[in-house]
């Protein structure tokens, strides 16, 4: 029966954590495309102010565009690292209180 319990927890257990570590992996692929989007718009910017792409006026005007959406850009990664971190803390939360109650069980 124990033997059962401990079984069903652990495989509740290791069902988290690969939920857990597939949803790290999607966040840490958005963040990856979000700093190549960053990086893209950064040179794309560079061409700009280079004077390669129109006039000064159109170029400033994008050169605002591509900061506010660098800017947004960032900030939803540091969202999503937050979001892992509070994901983290919550998961070693639970991780914990399953072994203690499995302790408490045993």
């Amino acid at each position: 029966m124990k033997e059962e319990q401990e079984n069903k927890y652990k495989l509740r257990i290791r069902d988290i954590e690969d939920n857990y570590n597939k949803k790290m992996a999607d966040n840490e692929d958005r963040i990856k495309r979000l700093d190549k989007e960053v990086k893209q718009l950064n040179e794309k910017l560079v061409l700009e102010t280079q004077g390669k792409i129109g006039s000064l006026s159109q170029n400033e005007k994008k050169i605002n565009d591509l900061v506010e959406k660098e800017q947004k850009y960032l900030q939803q990664i540091q969202g999503l690292k937050n979001e892992r971190d509070g994901k983290v803390v919550e998961y070693q939360e639970m991780l914990d209180r399953e072994r203690s109650m499995l302790k408490d069980k045993i």
